[in-house]
């Protein structure tokens, strides 16, 4: 989810059928203050637990081969840099 799909979300009139007119204004600022924040936290901490068992999965991989060494050092190393080592420490 990223920050534009986000503010379109909080831009629709997605209440307008549910709440009292005076009250659309606050309950889109206090969307958008909240979408706002959750992008703003680590990538892992915004996972679900199934989608960061997946990547540990493949993070923590048995590999075969000289080559699937060097394939999973690199993914390693790609998966360190964007969900940080955080997610594999059991932190």
């Amino acid at each position: 989810m990223d920050a534009d799909k986000l503010n379109e979300a909080a831009g629709k009139d997605w209440c307008e059928n549910v709440l009292d007119r005076d009250l659309k204004p606050i309950t889109k600022q206090a969307f958008k203050r909240g979408a706002d924040w959750l992008m703003q936290q680590p990538l892992a901490d915004r996972l679900t637990n199934e989608e960061k068992e997946k990547i540990k999965a493949i993070y923590f991989r048995n590999v075969y081969s000289v080559a699937d060494v060097q394939s999973n050092f690199t993914e390693k190393c790609l998966i360190d840099a964007i969900f940080g080592a955080e997610l594999f420490n059991g932190k």
